[in-house]
This record gives C-alpha cells, structure tokens and sequence, in this order.
C-alpha cells in the first residue's frame, strides 16, 4: 500500500534538512540521480547493503563535487549579495551566494513582454508514470536548446495537483486555491484563483422542453472522484481509470479537434455514448484518449437530461483573475509577498529555524510584466536549506513585490541547458514530482 505523504505547515515535502546538511525521506518514489541522461532508469534500492560498487562510486563523486562546489571561491561583488536584475532586456540567470561567498541558489529573471511565449507547464502524460524526474517532464527537444525549469506546486498523496493545474498538455487539476501563479495574456499573477467550469449543449435542433443545459456547474479532474456532483474526466491528463462511487450516467465525449483543453477557450465536443452504469463500475480511458462526463443518478433527470450520440456540447473552463487564455497556473503557498511587504505569518516561532527546507519560489514585479523563479538550497548565512522568510527577503532584494512559495524540500528540482554540471553539485538528487515549470529562450549567465 502507498504510504501517504506527510506535508509540513510550510507546504514543503519531507525532508527537512537539520543542521548538519542531513536528508531524510519519506517519499514512496525512488530518486533520480541528477546525472543520468533522461532516459536512464535508476533501479529502486530496499536494502543500502546491495548497493553495487558503481553506485556507491558514482554517490561519493557527487558528494566530493558537491564540497568542491560550496568551498568558498572568489566571486565578484555582484555575486556576493543578491542584488536586483536591472535592466529591461535582461533575461537571464544569475547565482545567488551567502554571506561567505558560498552559491546558495539560482535565480532566473526574465520580462514577459520579451519572453513571454517562452514559458511552460508540463506533466504527466497517461498512459506513463503520474511522477517523473523534471528533465523528463520536459518537453521534446528541450534538453538540446537553451532552457530553464523548476518544480511546480503542491500534489497530494493520490499524486493529484492540489487547488488549479494546466498548462501545454491541458487542465490537470480545477479547484479554486487561494495561492496560485498564473502567467496570461503576456502578464503574471500571484494570489487566489477562482475557477468555474461549465457545459452546455449547441442547439443545432430543437431541445424538448426548451432546456438547453447538459450540466450546469461541472468539476474536471476531481480527486478523490465525486460522489454526488457531476464531474469530467480528461484521460489526456488524469492518470488511468477510476471507480464510479454511486451509480451515474456516463458519457463519453471526444473533441472535435486535437487541441488540449484550456482555461479561457471553449472547446466543442461530440457524444459519443451515453450510458447508465452501477456503482463500482471501473471506467477505463478506451482506445483514443478522450473525455469522460459523470452524473450521479441521485434522481430521475439524470436520465431526461442524457445527451444522445452525436450530439455537441461546449466546454467552457473559466479562470480569473484573467479572461485570457491561460498559459499555465500552479498553485502552492505561503504566500511570501503581497503589494511589497513580507507576510507577517512568516516570522512565526513555526517557521523559524527548525523549518529550513530547500525552496523553490517564484515572484513578479506589480504590473505583472517581470517575474523571478528561485531556487535556494542554502540561506545567506550559509546554513544548509533556507527558511520561508529568508525566501521572502531574497526575491523582495531581488524587486519583486508579489511572491509564492512552490513546492519545496525534496521536491526541489532544478535543471539547466546552462549550468548543468554546477547545478547537479548543489543538488545531485532530484525526486519524481508531478509537473514542472520551464522557460525555452534566449538565456545568458549574469555576472
């Protein structure tokens, strides 16, 4: 049985790293060393003592690498403090050092009326593993091209993206989430988002009775599966089959095009069937992935109101605070910044000390045109993972003034075209995650 994820008050995954630079996990996943090419499979290990003599020598190049990377060097001043990335046309990443000159971390700034197009979700895509190292969730291609990506948000112990998920592939996950990041119509967001999802039938004939509603108010990609409210289910982006929890009609619905479904765009789809199943049928994707609607039989309308084979619906997915087509949106927290000023909650006993974690954060500029991603795996004493406020601080210096704290602890994850060899030292491991984040664009190394 899969052992549930434990989540900290924080929101990061285990572990949590002590004093000593310590790592301890809980996730049911095996990790991925950071140097392996993409298609390299890395066998689960139960027992430290069967480790092979290769593994062991590959684990101690990587600590001895490590250690060579945060020896103090010299670095030129721009480096020794977090320093703001000024400059309209600088798009590009940048390390962040301690206080002693150590990297504790990278930083991409980018302008998003620059690069705005460049910027990407991507996760699993069913039939394949719901959780993968990044550098595989990255698109075709991406590992020849300039390029950057971070973890995303929050997933839960059904491996299901907490609060609202999309992206390139489609619309994971659609639950109203009061921290999320939403980059739209060439602008950025941090804050609530709200979703609403409709489906409505296209009058092409005369509905009986005058009723021209196939569902009202829907739920896509619910997790756990709803009991008595009607919800949909995109197999191009839920992972496998799930089981009915009441009897309900099913209806199985195919897009009239190839294109995914976004947040902002309505998307027509025909009926294929329509059928009355009993609770704990198994509903399966079928042949061609496609859309599955699920009305619970609570009472006799689910029947009167079964669409017939044929017949188009409109699906129309809104997400605000935008009423443009969504690029992507992840959604996590604390939130970090608002309007500029530091959220008082993060200078709790609670988040003290004892919560140094490695982080990821992402921040953007008031207008919402210039955005920030970190990755801290120290703080700027120096000490081993960084603390939600420490995190604050470094993308406030940094000139953002709103900022959401992503996925952390061992879920950091990290890769670049760029710094490969140096980013596989600060952090050799990466576990499996749900999706990832990624910027494929001009980039350089500031100095």
């Amino acid at each position: 049985m899969k052992k549930p994820i434990t989540r900290t008050r924080d929101g990061s995954r285990e572990p949590i790293i002590d004093e000593n630079g310590e790592l301890s996990s809980d996730r049911h996943s095996p990790p991925i060393l950071n140097d392996g090419p993409p298609d390299h499979h890395h066998p689960k290990v139960s027992d430290p003592r069967g480790t092979t003599g290769s593994a062991l020598r590959k684990g101690l190049a990587a600590c001895l690498l490590t250690l060579a990377i945060l020896l103090p060097a010299p670095m030129s001043p721009a480096q020794t403090e977090p320093a703001s990335l000024d400059g309209e046309d600088q798009t590009g990443l940048r390390w962040l050092a301690s206080q002693e000159g150590q990297r504790r971390g990278i930083v991409l700034s980018a302008d998003l009326r620059r690069e705005g197009t460049g910027w990407q979700l991507w996760g699993p895509s069913p039939p394949g593993r719901v959780l993968s190292p990044l550098r595989r969730l990255l698109p075709a291609g991406a590992l020849d091209r300039p390029g950057f990506a971070v973890n995303g948000g929050f997933w839960n112990e059904w491996d299901h993206p907490v609060g609202v998920c999309a992206g390139e592939q489609g619309i994971f996950a659609a639950q109203s989430h009061p921290g999320g990041f939403v980059i739209a119509g060439g602008r950025a967001w941090i804050g609530q988002v709200t979703c609403e999802i409709t489906l409505e039938r296209v009058a092409r004939r005369p509905v009986e009775g005058g009723q021209n509603e196939a569902g009202c108010r829907i739920s896509l990609n619910p997790c756990p599966v709803l009991k008595k409210s009607p919800y949909l289910i995109d197999f191009r982006t839920y992972p496998g089959g799930f089981e009915l929890k009441s009897e309900a009609v099913v209806t199985r619905l195919q897009p009239a095009g190839e294109q995914a479904v976004r947040f902002n765009q309505d998307a027509e789809l025909v009926v294929r069937s329509s059928t009355r199943q009993g609770a704990g049928t198994r509903i399966e994707p079928g042949g061609k992935p496609s859309l599955v609607l699920v009305r619970p039989a609570v009472d006799q309308q689910a029947d009167a109101q079964a669409l017939a084979a044929e017949e188009v619906v409109r699906l129309q997915p809104r997400l605000t605070p935008t009423q443009d087509p969504v690029q992507l949106v992840t959604c996590a927290g604390p939130i970090l910044l608002r309007e500029g000023r530091v959220n008082e909650e993060l200078l709790s006993p609670q988040q003290g000390e004892a919560r140094r974690a490695h982080r990821t954060a992402v921040g953007c500029d008031a207008e919402g045109r210039r955005i920030w991603v970190v990755a801290l795996l120290r703080g700027s004493d120096g000490k081993p993972g960084a603390t939600l406020h420490e995190t604050a601080l470094t993308l406030l210096e940094l000139g953002a003034t709103e900022a959401l704290n992503l996925d952390g602890g061992s879920s950091t994850s990290v890769w670049s075209s760029h710094l490969g060899l140096q980013l596989r030292a600060l952090l050799p491991i990466q576990w499996p995650i749900h999706h990832g984040i990624y910027f494929g664009g001009d980039l350089e190394v500031l100095e």
